[in-house]
């Protein structure tokens, strides 16, 4: 294979994006870092076309990143749409990836949840944070864990000194949500849709 090749073939991996209804599943350049503003830019588009739909009518909306992990593997992302009676959470996986050419590059995918479903996902994560911490107290040196799976993602959550880690399997991530990260998510989303 030629140099003229390869550069085609990267060429293509870094600006192949491909769409899955509730999803979308994108890879960035060499180089490009996880960012929260980054994660923004591109969910804006992921609104318009996967959540809210094309429109020949001027359409309104708001949308803003509420956090992200300080490992940034995961953002969450809040939107609002009067127009299209349509809110909710969106959010954002990063994870890093390479092809058989040992060429690097940086993969993300959109999860949107209804804005009702993001509030029964972050409230039944807070009662299980809440359950494993209070079970693992009674249960020195325990390495209790638990699971559940919530639409098409599972979370797991292991106690620590001050609540729970949240580990979420989606697609082909895996990605620490901080509990600092889940934390801000859910006051600022409560915070955010009240303001609307």
């Amino acid at each position: 294979m030629n140099l003229r090749s390869i550069y085609s073939l990267f060429c293509l991996l870094t600006l192949s994006i491909t769409s899955h209804g509730q999803y979308l599943f994108g890879i960035m350049a060499v180089g490009k870092e996880f960012n929260k503003d980054q994660s923004l830019y591109l969910a804006k588009k992921f609104v318009i076309d996967e959540v809210l739909g094309k429109s020949s009518e001027t359409v309104l909306f708001d949308a803003d990143a509420l956090a992200a992990t300080s490992t940034l593997e995961v953002t969450s992302l809040a939107f609002n749409c009067i127009d299209k009676a349509k809110s909710g959470l969106i959010l954002t996986f990063w994870g890093n990836y390479w092809n058989e050419f040992g060429v690097v590059y940086s993969g993300y995918a959109f999860k949107h949840l209804a804005k009702d479903s993001a509030t029964l996902l972050l409230n039944r994560i807070e009662r299980e944070k809440e359950k494993i911490f209070e079970y693992s107290k009674n249960i020195p040196e325990s390495d209790a864990q638990t699971f559940f799976t919530f639409s098409d993602i599972t979370f797991l959550l292991k106690p620590e000194k001050f609540g729970a880690s949240i580990r979420i399997f989606w697609k082909s991530f895996d990605a620490e949500w901080s509990a600092e990260a889940f934390n801000r998510t859910k006051r600022r989303m409560d915070k955010w849709f009240s303001n609307r």
